[in-house]
């Protein structure tokens, strides 16, 4: 049994499928407090999904690619990084960005 103080995430990987296969079955959506997500190159226009941003949970983004031969606090990938954390907050309505 999981303790009331304890938050239970979705698995980040799946994608929409995945959600809605969730967001159908009421056991485990009642048992889901956050959907955790990641983008890794997702193109901006597939990073809206309202039925999910409406069903009542939170969404986090829960990580991040960048280019893997540097850090991502040198620029340009810093613009990168800048522009993927707009991108999910603004366009895919998420709670919270966790890298």
């Amino acid at each position: 049994m999981i303790s009331q103080n304890v938050s239970v995430s979705a698995a980040d990987t799946g994608g929409k499928k995945f959600y809605q296969k969730i967001m159908n079955n009421s056991k485990a959506f009642e048992n889901c407090d956050v959907f955790g997500t990641h983008f890794y190159g997702t193109q901006r226009t597939w990073m809206d999904y309202l039925e999910l941003e409406n069903c009542g949970k939170e969404i986090w983004m829960t990580e991040v690619y960048t280019d893997s031969n540097n850090d991502a606090d040198l620029w340009p990938n810093a613009l990168n990084v800048s522009e993927n954390i707009y991108n999910c907050l603004v366009v895919g309505n998420m709670s919270a960005y966790v890298w």
